[in-house]
This record gives structure tokens, C-alpha cells and sequence, in this order.
């Protein structure tokens, strides 16, 4: 029996050599963040591992809506990527459809890592680049995602994605305007959350009706619901 589970283990470790050292990549990179962080920096490894609420002694719903919005972000990178990939592996891979999920998904990442890591906020203010600058910049990344995807989406129940980017604008132009009648954080930001909700959701929709689609029709991925 050991005989046995041990040959088993050989042939797992063999047949996934890639995808190992593909998760050991991904697992060492953070780490040797922290090492860099710790001694150039002099922060404490406690600083830099642990749950931000831990370190600051915070009670654990504290910042709650934030962490949504990363589990959302995260939810819609990994469903383009994953679509990106299933088609690019099909028998007629559909290169329009694949570059526009890798495009989808890759925007999805940055958004997600610049709401995780406060980059418009603080990290790219602080290295000189200006807050509104870094918003002109998404700009012209969403108004070129338009311009590549405009007739893709518009084949698609493309409500969702609209109310996404009207959040988003919402939610930027309260940041913008720093209104003091009203609280700006309970507003702005359930402006972003609302919007990163509904990207989630239209991109979940869209990708199981593409998969769905890949099955059924395996010459040609139609983006209408299955009935």
C-alpha cells in the first residue's frame, strides 16, 4: 500500500512538474517582498504577514466593505482568465473572443491590485505621480477597452457593465468633489462596491454563456443564453 501511494506520489509530482513550480513562484514572490521590505525598510515581518486589523488591534469587521470588493475583483479576474484559457485550448480557438476575456481579465487584475494596495490613493501620490493623474490614466484605459470591445459588448446583456461604469464614475467624482454635507465614504464607496458587483456579475454571466456556447457549438462561440 505505501508502495503504492508513493509510485502515485512520483507520478503526480511528474505529470504537474509546470503548475508546482508555477505555485511555488507565486508562493515564494510575496515572501521575498516582505524579506525586501523588512530590511530596506525596517518593517516588522508581524507587519507585513499578518491581517491588517490584527496589526492595528481593530475589530474584525473593520474595513468589511473594502474586503468585498477584493473578493469581487478577484472573482471576475479569475472567471476571464479561466474563459481565456478553456478557449484558447478549444478545437477552434476564437481569437477575437480570447483576446477580449485576457483583455477583461488583465483590467480586472489592475483594478483589483490598485483597490488593494491603495496605488491611486498613496503608493503612486507618494513616488511623485498625482492622484488625478493616475484617474486620467484609468480613463483612457476604459475608453480604450471600449473602442477594442464596443461591438463584442454590445452583443451581450451589456446593462450590468454599463451600471459598472456608471458606479465607478459615481464613485470618482465624490472622491473628486469631497462633498461636506454628506458623508463622502458611506456614498463613494458603496458607489465602487455597487459598480465592482455589477462587473463581477456581468462577467460571471458572460463567461458561463461562452463556455456554454463552446459546448454546444464547438465552430463557433454564439453569446446568447442557453435556453
Amino acid at each position: 500500500m505505501l508502495k503504492k501511494l508513493i509510485r502515485l506520489f512520483c507520478r503526480q509530482v511528474s505529470q504537474n512538474k509546470r503548475l508546482l513550480g508555477i505555485a511555488l513562484i507565486v508562493s515564494v514572490v510575496p515572501v521575498l517582498l516582505a524579506v525586501a521590505l523588512h530590511f530596506g525598510e525596517e518593517v516588522p515581518f508581524s507587519v507585513l504577514t499578518r491581517d491588517p486589523a490584527a496589526v492595528a488591534d481593530l475589530r474584525p469587521y473593520i474595513g468589511f466593505m473594502s474586503q468585498f470588493g477584493l473578493f469581487f475583483w478577484s472573482a471576475a479576474t479569475t472567471t476571464c482568465l479561466l474563459v481565456a484559457r478553456v478557449l484558447a485550448k478549444s478545437e477552434s480557438p476564437d481569437r477575437p473572443k480570447i483576446f477580449f476575456f485576457l483583455w477583461s481579465g488583465g483590467f480586472t487584475l489592475l483594478l483589483g491590485v490598485d483597490d488593494a494596495f491603495m496605488l491611486h490613493e498613496s503608493v503612486l501620490p507618494h513616488i511623485g505621480i498625482p492622484e488625478l493623474v493616475v484617474y486620467g490614466g484609468y480613463i483612457g484605459l476604459f475608453a480604450c477597452y471600449l473602442y477594442l470591445f464596443y461591438k463584442r459588448i454590445l452583443e451581450t446583456d451589456f446593462i450590468l457593465l454599463l451600471l459598472a461604469f456608471a458606479f465607478f464614475g459615481l464613485s470618482v467624482g465624490l472622491d473628486i468633489i469631497e462633498l461636506t454635507s454628506i458623508d463622502p465614504y458611506l456614498l463613494e464607496d458603496s458607489a465602487k462596491l455597487a459598480g465592482i458587483t455589477c462587473w463581477m456579475i456581468y462577467f460571471i454571466k458572460l463567461s458561463v454563456i461562452t463556455l456554454w456556447s463552446t459546448r454546444q457549438e464547438p465552430e463557433g462561440l454564439a453569446l446568447s443564453e442557453p435556453q
